[in-house]
């Protein structure tokens, strides 16, 4: 529920009852339409108070940005060795 804001879901609610106090008939329309709406509104609401964080689904939150860059330093560092082992026959010279 890390995506879904407060303030949205009490608009989206108070929205809906008005809307079924109007017409008890749009019961189950307003409800599935403000389910649909929730996320993708709570997302804006909160990219727009720039905390675009809350927003991102599937990416590790405990990760700090100095493990994020040594993580990616170190697989540069495997990837460039692994480019060397491959190419160093090939160099005119020899390996280096």
């Amino acid at each position: 529920m890390r995506c879904l804001d407060w303030r949205v879901l009490a608009g989206l609610g108070a929205l809906a009852l008005i809307a079924v106090v109007i017409n008890p008939n749009w019961a189950l329309p307003v409800l599935v339409i403000a389910a649909v709406l929730a996320c993708p509104l709570s997302c804006w609401w909160l990219l727009r108070r720039g905390t675009d964080a809350a927003c991102t689904a599937g990416q590790d939150d405990d990760r700090s940005p100095e493990a994020e860059r040594e993580a990616e330093v170190a697989r540069l560092r495997r990837e460039v060795a692994e480019l060397k082992r491959d190419a160093g026959d090939g160099l005119p010279g020899g390996s280096r």
